[in-house]
């Protein structure tokens, strides 16, 4: 059996399942291996794919592209995702220590954690004397840590309709989770400022510009692909943001997800 028709099966129930993140990563994996296979003009049987050596060799392709050890670890954990899949079909025997040799940790790449001091430069920042699409992104930001740490893929997908009153209630975009969130006094004015001010879409902030609910079931994975985009450009903004307000420290979406922020 084929590899690559293998794992374009996979990302298509996938797809199916509109598991798009796990789309995403499983096609940037398959590209990735194709490309190194190409190279080095090997075959992609996955009976020769799935080996200490050939794995090992892949590893060291990676890191000599320049490729940071948390892309190392994605691609290698998707490997043996599908390694798991081809043993849970009989189509390879399990080998407890094929991936022994290889790269499968997530590292601590920037510190995740801002002091009291950090985050009250942030929340008392003269918005106007910085630049409109900065402003735009701190906002984001600090409405992300006001509301208990919310996650940009939510915030992204907040409707207009779940606005209730003094609370924000919706449901989780991974695990499908209601939380209800109560809107501070302090966030009231950014939420005015910044909210989707078109009428005709659904969306409470203009992050993924807007569609109708019909239009939004039926292209559930463009609306995905917008949102990685914007995902790209909020970090890009708030690689700005630290450069203007806190030389010399990282800031990133992924902080919020751990609840860290110190205040």
């Amino acid at each position: 059996m084929l590899l690559v028709p293998y794992m374009e099966e996979v990302i298509g129930t996938l797809k199916a399942d509109k598991k798009l993140p796990a789309v995403r990563t499983y096609t940037a994996t398959k590209n990735s291996f194709v490309k190194f296979c190409d190279e080095k003009e090997l075959p992609t049987e996955t009976a020769e794919v799935f080996t200490a050596g050939r794995l090992k060799e892949y590893e060291l392709w990676l890191r000599g592209r320049d490729a940071e050890w948390n892309t190392v670890s994605t691609y290698m954990r998707t490997l043996k995702a599908v390694y798991n899949r081809l043993v849970s079909g009989k189509v390879l025997a399990y080998d407890r220590k094929l991936f022994g040799d290889v790269y499968t940790k997530v590292e601590s790449q920037t510190k995740r954690a801002l002091s009291a001091e950090q985050m009250g430069t942030l929340l008392h920042a003269k918005f106007e004397e910085l630049p409109q699409n900065v402003q735009c992104a701190l906002a984001y930001f600090l409405l992300m840590f006001m509301f208990h740490g919310m996650p940009f893929i939510d915030l992204a997908y907040l409707r207009k309709k779940d606005l209730k009153g003094d609370c924000i209630v919706y449901c989780r975009h991974k695990t499908k989770r209601q939380i209800t969130v109560r809107i501070p006094p302090e966030a009231r004015v950014l939420l005015e400022e910044y909210s989707n001010k078109d009428n005709r879409s659904i969306y409470l902030f203009p992050i993924l510009d807007g569609q109708g609910e019909e239009e939004k079931t039926k292209n559930a994975e463009k609306l995905y692909e917008r949102y990685a985009k914007a995902l790209g450009s909020f970090n890009r903004m708030l690689a700005k943001i630290a450069s203007l307000l806190l030389p010399g420290v990282e800031i990133s979406s992924y902080m919020r997800k751990h609840n860290v922020f110190v205040i």
